[in-house]
């Protein structure tokens, strides 16, 4: 599968912390990044909590309720696609 540039960026541009989390995570999108789905994944690829961010905005992610593990969160935004490791303990 090939990356783009535009997935590469964004997912070299974006801040998720903190890692390893407890209760509550902030993901932060670059600068220029219109609305963007988070999407937590659970160790199987499951979706296991999906919210919406506003443009440029550091949204929180809910982690209440998750078991501790290794999940990805992965960030939609306009046609580009990143995913990136969180640690919930």
């Amino acid at each position: 599968m090939l990356t783009s540039n535009v997935t590469r960026g964004l997912a070299e541009s974006i801040t998720l912390f903190p890692n390893p989390a407890h209760n509550r995570a902030t993901v932060q999108l670059p600068a220029g990044t219109g609305p963007a789905t988070l999407t937590v994944l659970d160790a199987l690829g499951r979706a296991v909590r999906t919210q919406a961010t506003t443009a440029n905005a550091a949204t929180e992610l809910d982690l209440t309720g998750l078991a501790p593990g290794l999940y990805a969160v992965r960030v939609q935004a306009g046609g580009a696609t990143a995913t990136q490791r969180l640690v919930v303990e």
